[in-house]
């Protein structure tokens, strides 16, 4: 029976986080980068959480170049309300032209988080992140670690028994 308890409150993290997935965006107030409309700058957001029961401990978490207006600060009030510690939020404009790959290295990016590992985001004729996290603090082995095609301005949520991460990724065009 134990198996069962455990499947259904997995079931039931998930379909938490995947409702607040369906949360309208707030509209993007970045300021526009000057070339063309396909300049190759975008603006990558995630934020990482740990999977715990709710209403468990609330740490601080870590901001990385965050704008106040990013499209997954709504999401983090409703995580906090249920009681998902968060272990970072992050919002960088990553300059990745067509045919390369950006990386972003999580230990650097959020130091405190107690998050290892890296976040790829690479653009050919499909956009795909890579995302390798652990959580040093979590005395777990259970990681993150997928690959996964993605689309401009859809959220996307990855998970594990310990770790989750809702990302986002939006074109920044600018003046011609």
């Amino acid at each position: 029976m134990p198996v069962k308890r455990s499947t259904s409150l997995l079931l039931a993290r998930r379909e938490f986080v995947l409702g607040l997935l369906a949360l309208p965006a707030v509209a993007q107030s970045a300021a526009p980068i000057a070339g063309s409309p396909d300049s190759g700058h975008l603006l990558l957001e995630a934020v990482f959480f740990r999977q715990a029961t709710p209403k468990s401990g609330k740490p601080t978490a870590p901001v990385a170049n965050a704008t106040a207006n990013a499209t997954l600060t709504p999401l983090l009030a409703g995580l906090r309300r249920a009681g998902y510690p968060l272990l970072g939020q992050l919002a960088i404009h990553l300059p990745v032209a067509a045919g390369a790959t950006g990386v972003i290295k999580l230990e650097e990016s959020l130091p405190g988080a107690g998050l290892v590992g890296r976040l790829s985001l690479a653009r050919s004729q499909l956009l795909t992140i890579q995302l390798n996290a652990h959580c040093e603090d979590c005395r777990t082995t259970d990681d993150i670690d997928e690959h996964r095609r993605v689309k401009f301005g859809e959220r996307h949520y990855f998970d594990s028994p310990v770790i989750g991460a809702i990302l986002s990724v939006n074109p920044l065009t600018g003046e011609s």
